[in-house]
């Protein structure tokens, strides 16, 4: 099964979780899906004995940060966001490619689910939908590199679709069959240990080894055919666009995430080509709920010293643009930023041992957005071309999805090791590209020099936050959870709700619901 759709499936796609979810939030969740507020210390909510500037500040203005920000506001809060890049929207970026009249081009978040959530909340900010197709348009021409192979194909067959969505059913039904813990009502992670022990070991394997675990469990659905094809040959294109899984193949990747990523409401997506692109490109959301903020969001801010005392939270932060730091005041603190040790640290001056415990146990990868400057020698009619490489292993990095447009060039979105800098991931990129350029025998023309070729970014974002030891993640999330409300502070994000836009919001929600708006207005 070939890969066929206009736009890149990325994250952002994805999930509703209203089938088969269980009917209350995780146990896991401790105090936070408990709504356990005994460990919040008292007077907290008191407006006369706490005063601050400010109700809550909230640290990040991405997906999940602008979104808990904006529902405080509507709620009456007195709200300050901190985000240390130029712009609110996170890996959500639309970049305007040059052409007569300029050429949308959205990078990182495309498509967004039909779901009463997204759909809400784009009405609340008026920002205007389109209908999105994922099912195969007729100008798609898609080619894989299997370094150093070059092979292209047609569109594909009615025999390769029907074959597809055969797979697909069968994924859906693996889905609900045996992992439909996964899909909680508020997007947090399952109560681990109340799995059987079976499916926590397949959960924090790799993903090959839980394609391997359902072959021996039932071989006559999920083995192999009478040639010796596996039974999801016909998804793993669509498994590799979605999945994003940072460097090294997708068999790799720990089984929790992929699953997650790949929930049967992203696999009906795109059986059924059913969704929503933005008119203007995703940014457009993000510049209304900046609008709707105003002042009280402070880009390029970098925070200096973050202090709780006495039921009031101490914040020192300083714009780019500003030779003074400036120092104020919240009741409340949120962070949607990825909360591993390092980063906490630079947010939180004094870090307790409790919430050093939970913290030191996250890692995650950084991804990376680029466009390169390129022709499409024999394509010069079609409006996209995929580019997927199967078989990663020989190459400098994971390419998660590129497309190019042939009046304009490559958009390429990678995903890097931690230490990765924006310098390392263009010249990977460019060196990516390269050794691409060759396979396909000069068919995509590259400039000679990563200075000539770049017309946006590379753009560096943390991403994909998840547990340092797969088989330590029930007590991450245990002690993760836990903190929810711990020193007045709490976190949303894609660790305590990985990974689509929609779950991010849907526990974003669910915090502001249940604990933020608790609390009195002053």
């Amino acid at each position: 099964m070939k890969l066929f759709w206009r736009f890149a499936v990325c994250l952002a796609l994805v999930a509703t979780l209203a089938a088969a979810a269980p009917a209350e939030p995780p146990d896991t969740a401790a105090a936070a899906a408990a709504g356990d507020t005994s460990h919040w210390g008292k007077g907290h909510g008191s407006c006369s004995k706490h005063k601050a500037d400010y109700d809550v500040c909230v640290v990040g203005c991405g997906g999940s940060g602008a979104y808990t920000a904006v529902q405080l506001k509507k709620l009456g809060y007195r709200v300050l966001v901190l985000e240390q890049k130029e712009r609110c929207g996170g890996h959500c970026n639309t970049v305007q490619l040059p052409g007569p009249g300029g050429y949308p081009f959205d990078m990182g978040v495309n498509v967004y689910e039909n779901s009463s959530l997204v759909l809400q909340t784009f009405k609340d900010m008026d920002v205007q939908l389109y209908p999105a197709s994922l099912t195969p348009p007729g100008q798609i021409f898609s080619f894989y590199v299997d370094s150093p192979k070059y092979v292209s194909f047609p569109p594909p067959t009615p025999e390769q679709l029907a074959a597809f969505a055969t797979a697909a059913t069968k994924w859906c039904q693996m889905y609900y069959t045996y992992f439909s813990a996964l899909l909680t009502p508020n997007g947090a992670m399952p109560d681990f240990e109340a799995l059987p022990a079976e499916l926590q070991q397949v959960l924090f394997g790799s993903f090959g080894e839980l394609l391997a675990w359902l072959a021996k469990k039932d071989p006559v659905n999920f083995g192999v055919d009478a040639n010796g094809t596996p039974w999801y040959q016909p998804l793993y294109p669509v498994w590799l666009n979605i999945v994003n899984n940072g460097p090294g193949p997708i068999y790799e990747l720990t089984a929790l995430y992929a699953l997650r990523t790949l929930s049967p409401a992203t696999m009906d997506m795109v059986t059924k080509g059913a969704g929503w692109s933005v008119v203007g490109g995703c940014i457009s959301l993000y510049n209304k709920f900046a609008a709707f903020l105003g002042n009280d969001v402070k880009v390029n801010a970098k925070l200096t010293a973050t202090r709780s005392r006495g039921g009031v939270i101490k914040v020192t932060y300083r714009q780019a643009d500003r030779s003074k730091s400036v120092r104020t005041s919240c009741r409340h603190m949120v962070v949607s930023a990825v909360q591993s040790l390092d980063n906490m640290r630079a947010i939180v001056k004094d870090l307790d041992l409790k919430e050093k415990a939970a913290f030191a146990g996250v890692t995650h990868n950084m991804y990376s957005q680029v466009i390169f400057r390129s022709a499409a020698k024999n394509v010069s009619n079609l409006a996209f071309v995929n580019v997927l490489n199967l078989s990663n292993k020989d190459l400098p990095t994971t390419v998660a999805y590129s497309q190019v447009h042939p009046a304009y060039g490559y958009a390429l979105s990678v995903n890097l090791t931690p230490d990765d800098t924006a310098e390392a991931a263009a010249a990977r990129m460019y060196t990516n590209l390269t050794r691409w350029s060759a396979a396909t025998n000069g068919e995509f023309v590259l400039p000679g020099s990563i200075k000539d070729a770049l017309l946006h970014g590379p753009e560096l974002h943390q991403h994909t936050p998840r547990a340092k030891v797969p088989k330590d993640t029930p007590q991450l999330y245990k002690r993760l959870y836990a903190l929810q409300g711990y020193r007045q502070m709490y976190y949303t994000g894609a660790l305590y709700a990985y990974n689509s836009q929609k779950v991010v919001w849907t526990y974003s929600q669910w915090l502001v619901d249940n604990h933020l708006s608790r609390f009195p207005r002053c």
